[in-house]
């Protein structure tokens, strides 16, 4: 039999609150001689996020064990011997089959949940556990978003110690080293809130409008922290070739979500932006040790990657995106890193390339990517909160201004031929509008004839008219 001592405190939502609460207090301000619990508690938790968001499973055994304890009684952490009651057992068990979850875990959780209730006015137990459920999972994706953004890497400093930040930085990359990343991208495909919503109301454990609405808030946040993750990690270190190639199926085949204040929804911005980390080289332009810290990011430094990723990308090489926006600001980016190779030394060139920028911003250019940009990618309101992105932004505007000023000429003198057009097809819209004036007039003449007919008939100058429309049938 499985001890029972494993799982106790396991009630999916102290444990993680707990080491929320901690992670993110020492990484936001530097706290001495606290190393030695930082190691204590990461490594407690490490098979936690390494199998991130995956319960402890259902157990036969310990099902029958749960039910004898109506009767017999059951060892509870903190309480001691307790005969349960019917009902709890019955919502440990429907818990249980909901999300796979250990029946004895199920329990636990039940009893955090009686205790919480006064804070959950007007819930019962079994809905205001659903709603610890949800809390935990969020609270440890959180403290795993804390720990990567801690690394040591390129983008930004956070504030704990020295020490601390090292620890985080070898812990995280054991994380990365098994699959973190790739465990991430998969829950991102797997999580469906249509889904969610069906199983709590099949298992009548949805509650309200506001139980409801804290429920899907909650699911959303945490797609929102996995996602944040990935993009932490990207700008911090860039990303492995496996992740990011990985991260590239995801994107193809996403189909745009509206946010509700319009535009693409922040889950898969913060997934574009890791994308757009990940193949970024622009470091080399802005610090003086540039060429030093490029060698070392992973679009470089393994062998093949940046040529198998050009290749994918190239419009004769890959597929067509689900959403070919994502796909043109993707080619976008690898474009510009390519110019930013060309300016680099030729031992930072890890395979020699002649026209591939080029076809790649033509490429992107050809699917739109700045009215993508414009009308999509702009519009959503948590760009504008999260200054790396806007710097990351920005970077690709200027870069593309400063290494193909050839391309923006050609896209100047495009537009200005583009404008010209338009002006010519709005004299000859005029024309149209008065066509169809005429047109009007003829058939309210022929419906009506009378004195009111004749009176507009009479105000319409015939003769300019034919010479408009024969000016127009010589022209064409």
């Amino acid at each position: 039999m499985m001890d029972r001592e494993l799982l106790k405190n396991e009630d999916m939502w102290s444990p993680f609150k707990e080491l929320q609460s901690f992670v993110e207090g020492v990484v936001s301000q530097p706290i001495h001689g606290v190393l030695q619990k930082v190691q204590e508690v990461l490594r407690k938790h490490k098979q936690n996020f390494l199998t991130l968001l995956k319960n402890p499973p259902k157990n036969s055994q310990h099902r029958e064990e749960l039910r004898k304890g109506i009767t017999e009684g059951i060892m509870l952490p903190g309480i001691g011997h307790q005969t349960l009651s019917k009902e709890i057992v019955d919502e440990a068990i429907i818990i249980s089959d909901m999300y796979d979850l250990n029946e004895f875990v199920a329990l636990d959780l039940l009893c955090t949940a009686q205790q919480r209730m006064p804070h959950h006015p007007g819930l019962p137990r079994g809905l205001v556990a659903v709603l610890l459920y949800y809390d935990g999972r969020r609270a440890l994706v959180y403290a795993l978003r804390a720990l990567v953004q801690a690394r040591n890497g390129i983008s930004w400093t956070v504030s704990s110690t020295e020490e601390v930040t090292r620890y985080i930085t070898r812990y995280t990359q054991e994380l990365m080293d098994h699959g973190v990343i790739n465990r991430i991208l998969g829950l991102l495909e797997t999580m469906d809130l249509t889904s969610e919503l069906e199983l709590l109301q099949q298992n009548r454990a949805i509650g309200g409008p506001r139980h409801q609405r804290q429920i899907l808030d909650m699911f959303q946040d945490i797609r929102q922290g996995l996602a944040d993750t990935v993009y932490c990690w990207a700008a911090q270190c860039g990303l492995p070739r496996e992740p990011t190639f990985r991260l590239m199926g995801v994107l193809k085949n996403l189909k745009i979500e509206d946010d509700p204040a319009g535009g693409i929804d922040s889950v898969t911005l913060a997934l574009e932006m890791a994308l757009l980390y990940a193949v970024d080289l622009s470091i080399i332009q802005k610090r003086e040790d540039g060429e030093d810290v490029v060698k070392n990011l992973p679009l470089l430094a393994e062998a093949d990657f940046l040529r198998e990723l050009v290749r994918e990308l190239t419009p004769s090489g890959g597929q067509v995106w689900q959403c070919t926006g994502l796909q043109a600001l993707t080619q976008f980016a690898v474009s510009l890193s390519l110019a930013t190779l060309r300016r680099a030394p030729q031992n930072l060139q890890p395979f020699a390339f002649s026209e591939e920028d080029e076809i790649l911003v033509d490429s992107a250019i050809e699917l739109n990517v700045f009215d993508f940009l414009h009308q999509t990618f702009l519009i959503n309101d948590s760009l504008y909160n999260e200054a790396f992105y806007l710097q990351r932004l920005h970077t690709l505007i200027t870069d593309f201004i400063m290494f193909m000023p050839f391309k923006v000429k050609e896209l100047r003198n495009r537009a200005d031929e583009t404008a010209r057009t338009m002006q010519v097809y709005m004299q000859w819209l005029k024309i149209d509008e008065l066509i169809e004036q005429e047109r009007q007039i003829r058939h309210m003449m022929a419906s009506r004839a009378g004195v009111l007919g004749l009176m507009l008939h009479s105000t319409y100058n015939h003769d300019l008219m034919e010479q408009m429309t024969s000016n127009q049938d010589r022209q064409q």
